[in-house]
């Protein structure tokens, strides 16, 4: 069994395998991460203003 897992022609199947599940994996985050970005965007936690945060240190009238 040793010689069969050993063998360079199963050696370099095994890290096409692996080398091609790294990049679907690559592949699906980065759609994930894309589409993700435009969530991100769109939201606005509730009682928050377009305009951003205010800073701690500012009052609401002042500006930065």
């Amino acid at each position: 069994m040793w010689e069969l897992y050993l063998d360079p022609e199963w050696v370099r199947q095994r890290l096409r395998l692996y080398g091609a599940q790294d990049r679907a994996l690559a592949q699906f985050f980065k759609k994930v991460r894309c589409s993700l970005r435009g969530v991100a965007l769109g939201f606005r936690p509730a009682g928050g203003s377009p305009a951003g945060p205010v800073e701690a240190d500012q009052g609401p009238g002042q500006v930065a």
